[in-house]
């Protein structure tokens, strides 16, 4: 299941003008200027094959990989990752 995270949100200095934000867990680039942290503000993330959202306002549960934080949706997990059997496949030795 999602669970929404604090996030940060900064005016980075390689891009002026522009807000910038991630999971507070991650660092700020040096020189960044008006961060705040924001609680849960980090309240989704989209399927990395259908672009979906999982969390706020989407499905509440997903599939994820923890070394790359890579999100899928049930409907693309069970249709691209799940495994099938494929006994039906005949094979010459």
């Amino acid at each position: 299941m999602f669970k929404a995270e604090d996030s940060i949100r900064y005016h980075a200095p390689e891009v002026p003008g522009w807000w910038k934000s991630h999971v507070a867990t991650a660092p700020v680039p040096e020189g960044a200027t008006d961060v705040h942290i924001i609680k849960d503000g980090w309240d989704h993330e989209p399927c990395n094959l259908c672009k979906s959202r999982i969390g706020r306002t989407g499905a509440r549960y997903g599939y994820f990989s923890r070394a790359d934080n890579d999100w899928l949706c049930v409907l693309c997990y069970k249709k691209f990752v799940a495994a099938h059997d494929l006994r039906f496949l005949q094979f010459k030795e």
